[in-house]
């Protein structure tokens, strides 16, 4: 192959057009990583949050004489709305049930 072919396929505007098309896809990449780690550390941080209160609740619960007094607290009816807290919260009840 002749070195003269090679740039021509090899052309400064080809060269251009491929490092914007992979700085392009660099950015996508990183963006889908960072949204990716952005949800992952919001739902550990409202399933902390929902497991400090579940804890609190039922210690009050437990210290409670009245047995007619269980409700749920009002702070938990504002993550109710997403499928996997309320089955967080099931799950947990379920494992202090067991124990």
């Amino acid at each position: 192959m002749n070195s003269g072919a090679l740039f021509r396929l090899l052309s400064p505007e080809h060269l251009y057009f491929s490092a914007a098309l992979f700085g392009l896809l660099t950015v996508i990449l990183v963006g889908m990583i960072y949204l990716f780690l952005y949800t992952k550390k919001r739902r550990f941080r409202v399933k902390k949050i929902i497991t400090d209160q579940l804890n609190d609740w039922i210690g009050e619960q437990m210290a409670m004489e009245e047995e007619g007094s269980m409700g749920t607290p009002p702070d938990f009816s504002v993550h109710f709305n997403k499928k996997y807290v309320r089955q967080f919260v099931t799950d947990n009840l379920i494992n202090f049930k067991k124990v």
